[in-house]
């Protein structure tokens, strides 16, 4: 005999069980893989610009992009309130910063803004609203950079227009407020915009089928088989030759009439049926 011949003689007596077993586990696999959430993605990519970051007595200094930087300022409560009033206020800005996640290549200027939503289109009107934010905070902070610079020199050439020791730097200051309308104040672009996913839910159900199939047949006949060693009532010819050590009679050999146990007549009592009574002794 070979290991898989009890399950298999379990299976042909306790079929019903494990068909019932089985449908009942692949339903349930099938019922949960179809329920669970598709939880699409989308991500938009915005290309980070230097812009002016800061400046001094007389002149404004161009900021390096620093993703790392770049990256927390994108994920920032302001942005994120930004984002969620852009999306109509229906989604707070914490519930929004949950869903959203910012990564910044290291050696590159780009931004990779993903967002995770109950659908795709969700998904990616949250990324592309994130991204927007950031790009209008960020050119926001550069032009108040240039602005605050403008309106420092303006008044430095007015207070040095009353001195006529300072009167002849008065030109040079001209030129760095000039200088400051060539300042970039651009602070990148969304140059891949977030789409919503075009994926679809068969692959998740073919999955739940198959998957639903497999633990349905191995569940079943795990079954089948643990009401088949439980089971105390019904021995059938196989268990009970396995019981009582003896080989199983071929039914087509017929059955030999056992002889009769002469030890258990005796006098005054009637032999069996199967043998003539013994004379009686004189």
């Amino acid at each position: 005999t070979t290991g898989f011949e009890p399950l298999v003689r379990a299976m042909r007596r306790h079929l019903i069980t494990a068909l019932v077993v089985g449908l009942v586990v692949f339903g349930a696999v099938v019922a949960v893989t179809a329920a669970m959430p598709s939880n699409p993605k989308a991500t938009a990519t915005v290309q980070v610009f230097p812009v002016a970051g800061g400046t001094t007595a007389n002149a404004t200094n161009i900021t390096p992009v620093n993703v790392g930087t770049e990256s927390r300022t994108a994920s920032s409560r302001v942005v994120l309130e930004a984002a969620s009033e852009a999306l109509g206020g229906g989604r707070a800005a914490d519930r929004l910063g949950s869903a959203i996640k910012v990564d910044g290549p290291d050696g590159s200027q780009n931004l990779l803004i993903q967002a995770t939503a109950p659908d795709g289109a969700k998904a990616a009107a949250w990324a592309n609203a994130v991204a927007q934010a950031y790009l209008d905070n960020r050119g926001a902070q550069a032009r108040a950079v240039v602005e605050t610079a403008d309106s420092r020199m303006a008044a430095l050439a007015k207070t040095w227009s009353k001195d006529p020791r300072l009167a002849p730097s008065i030109p040079q200051l001209e030129l760095n407020r000039a200088a400051l309308q060539e300042v970039n104040t651009v602070p990148g672009q969304l140059v891949d915009q977030a789409e919503a996913s075009s994926a679809t839910a068969a692959p998740r159900t073919l999955l739940g089928v198959v998957a639903g199939l497999l633990l349905g047949v191995i569940v079943g006949a795990g079954a089948a088989l643990l009401r088949d060693k439980t089971a105390r009532k019904v021995i059938d010819a196989d268990r009970l030759a396995a019981l009582t050590g003896q080989g199983r009679r071929d039914p087509g050999v017929p059955r030999r009439a056992l002889p009769p146990d002469r030890s258990a007549a005796g006098p005054g009592r009637r032999c069996s049926s199967a043998e003539p009574p013994e004379p009686a002794k004189t």
